[in-house]
């Protein structure tokens, strides 16, 4: 089922920003605890990887909701192009 395949896709995707931001980029914006780089450039590596991550949590609630609700006439183009046109933000 293609819904069950975006949802793990992007389960996996979320995790992994969420692990990115918490063994990452939390540590190296700390610059009392970090001395490998400074925290600017810190911040210019993780350009919006927070913003990204909540977008992509509501993409993933949102396939989440219809998975959940499927029903042999589930669409989800709607969810497909409400996740695709918040997506230019991130250029």
């Amino acid at each position: 089922m293609a819904i069950r395949e975006l949802h793990d896709t992007e389960k996996s995707f979320v995790e992994g920003l969420e692990y990115l931001i918490q063994k990452y980029m939390r540590p190296l914006r700390q610059p009392l605890e970090c001395t490998l780089i400074d925290a600017g450039l810190a911040d210019k590596i993780f350009y919006k990887v927070p913003e990204i991550l909540i977008h992509h949590q509501h993409y993933l609630a949102a396939l989440r909701d219809r998975l959940e609700n499927f029903q042999s006439d589930t669409r989800i183009g709607d969810v497909l192009l409400s996740h695709v046109s918040r997506h230019t933000c991130f250029t």
